[in-house]
């Protein structure tokens, strides 16, 4: 049998292999949208129509529809995380010549994406790790 001091081991290694694998998918994301830059290439305007913000030729008023409250909501956090990576990577800017406001506006497109991709990668990243710690697991014996 499984002993209590082996159980906790593996759970610890888990926690910590899906915490590392959270990692890399919140760098990897952070660079392809910086390098990628998604809102300025206009590939956030297709789904932008698709959640109903109106368009640039027609400026009417907007209700409060739940696609628009949704929306309105998304560009809330959108500024939010902006400014909050451009004021903690401040620091960065001073001493590596990068654009703050290109860091932070990457930033909050990849986190808006992470956060509409959980329901997918949460799981998966959760499977992966029970994946990895098992062909671990297989490797020491």
């Amino acid at each position: 049998t499984t002993s209590t001091k082996q159980i906790v081991k593996d759970s610890i290694a888990t926690i910590a292999v899906y915490e590392g694998l959270t990692l890399g998918w919140m760098i990897s994301t952070w660079a392809l949208a910086w390098i990628i830059q998604p809102t300025k290439m206009g590939l956030v305007k297709p789904l932008a129509m698709c959640f109903g913000l109106p368009n640039q030729e027609n400026h009417g008023p907007r209700t409060p529809s739940g696609p628009v409250r949704f929306v309105d909501r998304v560009l809330t956090s959108f500024k939010y995380y902006e400014s909050r990576a451009e004021h903690a990577l401040e620091f960065v800017s001073n001493s590596v010549p990068l654009n703050l406001r290109h860091l932070g506006f990457s930033y909050a497109e990849s986190t808006i994406f992470r956060k509409f991709t959980v329901p997918v990668t949460a799981p998966a990243r959760v499977l992966l790790s029970l994946k990895i710690l098992d062909e671990l697991q297989n490797n020491r014996k």
